[in-house]
């Protein structure tokens, strides 16, 4: 039996990936971005976009499917216990399969 997850985790699947949207204030996104990948190989983050003009902004969390359960506990505990805003949201569509091929794994052309 699959243990419940908090986040929504959504598949990119010829990457062999799997990510979430966390809504968070700007001055958290070094903290969390630190936090994620001082666990090796546990997964990334990638920043998406500010939301509007305010001091939010998404980020991708990403993990292959054999983490996601512990990425899922570790940002749970980082909102429950040490008290950062990390506000559970979709993947925005933006960051689908295309998007993490594009942005990150495709070399440039020269």
């Amino acid at each position: 039996m699959e243990p419940e997850m908090v986040f929504p985790w959504t598949a990119m699947e010829r990457a062999g990936l799997w990510g979430t949207g966390v809504l968070l204030r700007r001055s958290e996104i070094a903290f969390l971005k630190h936090v994620v990948e001082s666990y090796e190989g546990l997964g990334f983050t990638r920043m998406v976009g500010a939301e509007g003009s305010g001091d939010e902004a998404t980020v991708a969390v990403i993990a292959t499917k054999d983490f996601i359960f512990e990425l899922d506990r570790l940002l749970c505990s980082l909102r429950d216990t040490v008290g950062y805003r990390l506000e559970a949201v979709a993947l925005p569509e933006v960051c689908r399969e295309r998007w993490f091929h594009t942005e990150w794994s495709e070399p440039e052309s020269s």
